[in-house]
This record gives structure tokens, sequence and C-alpha cells, in this order.
């Protein structure tokens, strides 16, 4: 695998944040986890809150979800913010 870059913190005063499966040239990917279908990011998301609680920050928590990812999976979320 590739080594994992950091995760630029950038700041903004966002009224929406969103996660998304991947970057937009990647594909999301379906998974079978313990027997139970899933995408794959949505068990990753999952995963870090259970593991870390939700005292992360947005940022924190997608990285997180990039290193649970990162040795199944190729696709790489992504976090967008946006205002009114």
């Amino acid at each position: 695998p590739s080594a994992a870059r950091p995760v630029v913190i950038k700041k903004s005063l966002a009224d929406v944040i969103q996660f998304s499966g991947c970057k937009d040239e990647q594909t999301s990917a379906d998974a079978s986890i313990d027997g139970q279908s899933s995408g794959a990011m949505s068990w990753a998301l999952i995963k870090s809150i259970e593991e870390f609680g939700m005292d992360q920050t947005y940022t924190e928590l997608l990285g997180n979800i990039r290193t649970k990812l990162a040795t199944k999976y190729t696709q790489i979320p992504q976090m967008s913010t946006g205002h009114k």
C-alpha cells in the first residue's frame, strides 16, 4: 500500500459537513462484514465512532475512517463543507 498522507486541516464556518465514500473518480465498495451487507465506508464510520467515541473532530473522524479502510479497500473517503 502507498504511504498514508496526512489530512490537511482547513478551518471552515460550515453549515453543512458531508462525508462521501470515495474520491470523485473512485467507486465506493459494498462489503460483507461479519456476515452482513454494508457499505465499506459506513462500516468504517460506525467502527471509528465505536472505537474513538463522539469527541473526535471531523478531521480526526475522517482520518480514522481512512485508516480502517486502507488495509482492505482502495477508496479514499472525502469530507466537504458548505455554507448557506
